[in-house]
């Protein structure tokens, strides 16, 4: 062998042979293997394999159907399906059952830009005509997402997901709250709602936002006032009640604190009236 000619030193050790190639060629390798799996049917072979086990079934916190999935997607999803593989591996029937919320306001409001870049108005629009829409398009963005997650290699039960519209859930929710209504468990009561003048609807507690503001913290004094026929009533350490003469308080004055001084104008005056049986009412 002359110094002319190449020396191939792979020759000259022992390396275990592989058909995996040097690069993992992720993005032309998944989409591979997430279309082997549904060719195969992975996940009715997975629930006929697991026929019998106990059931750990895992039902989705359902997105709003309004858009492409983003990276908080990708982290849900994914860490959802790492919990029904693992226990489907631990010996159970792990099945998960995706889902989606059909209904509210991010649904609604891309309908009404869709209106307004149109030139109509919401309120033009006959009611039954606008919900279709919004159905219609949750429906879309349905198909859309399920090809995403499945993108993301998701297993699941795609083909029968529950969704918020579907007419049957809708008169299960409806039935159930009548069972509330006839069991005199519903009631009307009083609680702020607050209201969107721009999207005209209401809002949730998690959409209001707050403006910081800074305001002053006062300490304010009220002198005592005493009423002719007052009886003071002190306790002492032991909780028996020790009856005084209103003369006992001397100057004595009750101190608030308040960080909104505005309301300091409205306050009253406590008297202090004579004891009855109830005070020592423990």
């Amino acid at each position: 062998m002359t110094t002319a000619e190449k020396i191939d030193y792979s020759k000259t050790l022992y390396l275990p042979q592989t058909e995996f190639p040097m690069r993992a060629g992720l993005p032309d390798k998944e989409p591979l293997l997430v279309k082997r799996w549904q060719e195969m049917k992975l996940y009715n072979r997975l629930r006929e394999s697991a026929a019998g086990r106990p059931l750990y079934v895992l039902h989705d916190g359902p997105p709003y159907a309004n858009g492409n999935i983003h990276i908080g997607h990708a982290l849900n999803k994914i860490l959802k399906d790492v919990i029904t593989r693992s226990f489907q591996m631990r010996g159970y029937d792990s099945n998960y059952v995706p889902g989606w919320d059909c209904h509210g306001l991010p649904i609604e409001w891309k309908i009404e830009e869709q209106y307004r870049a149109k030139g109509l108005d919401k309120d033009q629009v006959p009611v039954n005509e606008f919900r279709k829409e919004c159905r219609d398009f949750a429906q879309h963005w349905i198909e859309v997402q399920t090809g995403e997650f499945k993108r993301l290699g998701i297993e699941g039960d795609f083909d029968n997901p529950y969704t918020t519209m579907n007419f049957h859930a809708e008169a299960r929710i409806a039935g159930e709250l009548m069972k509330f209504a006839m069991s005199d468990q519903l009631y009307r009561g009083s609680k702020p709602v607050m209201w969107s003048v721009v999207e005209r609807t209401a809002l949730a507690e998690a959409e209001v936002e707050y403006q910081d503001y800074e305001s002053d913290t006062i300490w304010v004094k009220f002198p005592v006032m005493i009423a002719p026929d007052a009886t003071v009533v002190q306790f002492s350490e032991g909780g028996s009640a020790v009856v005084s003469p209103p003369e006992s308080l001397g100057h004595a004055s009750v101190v608030i604190w308040t960080t909104t001084p505005g309301r300091s104008p409205a306050t009253v005056q406590w008297p202090i009236r004579r004891a009855s049986p109830t005070d020592f009412t423990r």
